[in-house]
């Protein structure tokens, strides 16, 4: 089934290409994306038929993003994130304040709805109960690719799926991790 819709999310995105040379002017009028996407987690994890625990996770991201050419944005990013661990034998919280900076990519079939891609870099500090020196978790590359829906005429629902690779993930040096995120959020454009 995922291969079936990654070939779907493919073909959708080279259709969208295709189609951006017949693109809409809408967020060329409309220069600055205020927003923000929320995501929660929750993970049990079972060894062999016995309860192993579970990892809670949520986060808010704020988001400012600004057009600096026909289709191309820059996201800088916010993100606040709380984690609690219980699998596994730990017992431990993180709390996680992050900066991440983004460049889009943003298709414009249609008038009401646009596919992008995007790429970001960025880092994460965090304080895990307990813990004195937790280390900076660095996030590159954050890959990923989504749609917006206009509801209106100047807000938008932003759906993303993105991949995340993490160093020092979680404030433990050494630990990488890599991770795919579905996110929703919603976004009011403003003009000039």
């Amino acid at each position: 089934m995922s291969r079936k819709l990654s070939m779907f999310l493919t073909a959708v995105f080279i259709l969208s290409f295709c189609l951006s040379s017949l693109a809409v002017e809408r967020t060329q009028r409309l220069k600055l994306e205020l927003g923000g996407d929320f995501t929660f987690s929750y993970d049990d994890y079972d060894q062999l038929g016995f309860d192993q625990g579970s990892i809670t996770s949520f986060s808010l991201s704020p988001r400012f993003g600004f057009f600096v050419g026909r289709n191309v944005q820059l996201e800088p990013e916010v993100s606040l994130a709380y984690v609690s661990d219980e699998s596994f034998g730990d017992d431990f919280e993180v709390l996680r304040v992050g900066f991440l900076f983004r460049v889009a990519y943003n298709f414009m079939p249609h008038q009401k709805a646009f596919p992008f891609i995007f790429l970001g870099i960025g880092m994460t500090g965090n304080s895990i109960s307990g813990v004195s020196n937790e280390a900076t978790s660095i996030v590159a590359p954050e890959v990923g690719l989504g749609v917006k829906a206009f509801i209106g005429r100047s807000s938008a629902l932003r759906v993303a799926i993105k991949f995340i690779h993490e160093e020092n993930s979680l404030g433990i040096d050494n630990v990488d991790a890599n991770s795919l995120n579905v996110s929703a959020g919603y976004s009011v454009f403003i003009g000039r």
